[in-house]
């Protein structure tokens, strides 16, 4: 999975827009704006490369963004399970390690909402 943002890219900005945390073992990689601007004008298939992680981000965000404003209450739970399972752990089992409230913060529910979605979800199985 990759994650590139270029929020504080522009001239002038220097301020970091949001902040990110990982679910798993991950490596993060600064790159000076100056060298990757450069990059970018020098190195057209870099270019491209770019402009297809951020396109593939942004279908990411909107996917998110839908599931929060349109999805009930399973769907989003369901929706951020399902999330976790094909883009960050790849398998169809996991240890979920993610706390209930970090759930809630992630489905826009309350825990004890996420708490009893999961026990429905169980109980269906």
């Amino acid at each position: 999975n990759r994650l590139l943002t270029l929020s504080s890219i522009y001239e002038g900005n220097n301020t970091f827009l949001y902040s990110a945390s990982t679910y798993i073992d991950s490596t993060a990689t600064l790159i000076d704006v100056e060298i990757f601007k450069q990059l970018i004008r020098m190195n057209p298939k870099f270019a491209s490369k770019i402009i297809n992680i951020l396109n593939e981000n942004t279908a990411q965000v909107y996917g998110r963004f839908f599931a929060l404003t349109r999805k009930q209450s399973h769907g989003r739970v369901a929706d951020i399970l399902l999330c976790l399972s094909q883009r960050i752990y790849k398998n169809t089992t996991f240890n979920l390690a993610l706390s209930r409230n970090d759930l809630a913060d992630l489905t826009g529910l309350s825990p004890e909402s996420v708490i009893r979605i999961l026990k429905e979800f169980k109980e269906e199985k």
